[in-house]
């Protein structure tokens, strides 16, 4: 059975490792227009560690999605974001999203902060105020591969009204209060060193997935309610 995103692989023979990104054009009329080939890095614009893209890989439907978003899903035939995790164990990932949520409570943290580390997203690109978890009605390519270590943010985002509201400062100093260092340029300010995955699958389309859960990702009991796990105690120091 193909898969509903397969021809945005099929670069030409002089152009190994490309992925067609028209879809990512506003108009019907300019999707089905020429393509436009990338490299898998350059289309995912820097999302996964150098060297480190696998795939394409085919995913199966019924395969369990999860993220954290400030944006909504689409549904019929609204784009749907390339960016997942697979929730449960797959490929080289030993943990899915059951142990992030106990990770996240163990360090007495909201899934959307460890998730933001974890995850590696920048401050002004998400405020990732929710938890999503879909599945997929039919098969789908994607790449695979770790995430890239970023900047919590970028400084001059910060500068820009376009990219930074009060929301954004909420959120620096949230993650201050809990603990993380943001000045630090070689330890908190840094995003990643976590051994996570994350899967890019262009060209989805709300009818090719289907919404299962979403709640408040800063709600750990409510999201350990739906996976039906118990969560730990958070770790206290003690001198």
């Amino acid at each position: 059975m193909p898969t509903v995103n397969e021809d945005l692989f099929k670069s030409p023979r002089h152009l190994p490792n490309h992925l067609n990104v028209s879809y990512k054009k506003r108009t019907i009329q300019e999707r089905l227009g020429a393509a436009e080939w990338k490299s898998y890095m350059v289309a995912t614009a820097g999302g996964f560690n150098a060297g480190g893209i696998m795939g394409p890989i085919e995913l199966h439907p019924g395969m369990e999605l999860w993220k954290v978003t400030g944006n909504a899903l689409n549904t019929g035939k609204g784009t749907v974001s390339e960016w997942w995790c697979a929730k449960n164990t797959y490929r080289e990932q030993t943990q899915g999203l059951c142990e992030s949520v106990r990770e996240a409570a163990f360090n007495g943290v909201p899934l959307h902060v460890y998730a933001r580390i974890a995850s590696c997203i920048k401050v002004e690109w998400n405020t990732i105020d929710n938890i999503q978890i879909i599945k997929l009605n039919y098969p789908a390519t994607a790449l695979w591969g770790k995430f890239a270590p970023m900047t919590v943010h970028d400084i001059a985002a910060k500068s820009n009204p376009q990219y930074w509201t009060p929301k954004h400062d909420a959120i620096l100093e949230d993650m201050r209060v809990r603990g993380y260092d943001l000045d630090d340029p070689i330890g908190d300010a840094w995003l990643g060193g976590i051994d996570a995955y994350q899967l890019f699958i262009p060209g989805l389309l709300g009818e090719h997935v289907t919404k299962l859960y979403e709640a408040p990702s800063e709600q750990n009991e409510l999201i350990a309610k739906y996976l039906g796990i118990v969560l730990p105690k958070a770790f206290e120091l003690r001198t």
